[in-house]
């Protein structure tokens, strides 16, 4: 089940999932922000140094996720009532 507040490290785990033909996500378009990265920083002196450190995929040039987030394969409204 995903939705827009499935970001970050979740969103990575959404992307990788979908990789294999056994996972099916349901739920709405995650937060689409999976594009970008955590970035680690270090104080040179005269500036600070930012790098990855987290995973990125490799098509973003093709396949952008951020700002749309990852479809899901079967949709559901948030809006529906499941108790009744």
């Amino acid at each position: 089940m995903t939705d827009k507040e499935t970001a970050s490290s979740g969103e990575t785990f959404v992307f990788r999932a979908n990789q294999s033909d056994r996972v099916v996500v349901y739920g709405q378009n995650t937060a689409g922000v999976v594009d970008g990265f955590n970035g680690l920083s270090k104080n040179i002196g005269c500036f600070e140094v930012v790098f990855p450190s987290s995973y990125r995929a490799r098509d973003l040039d093709k396949n952008p996720i951020d700002p749309y987030g990852i479809a899901p394969d079967v949709f559901v409204n948030e809006k529906v009532d499941v108790l009744h």
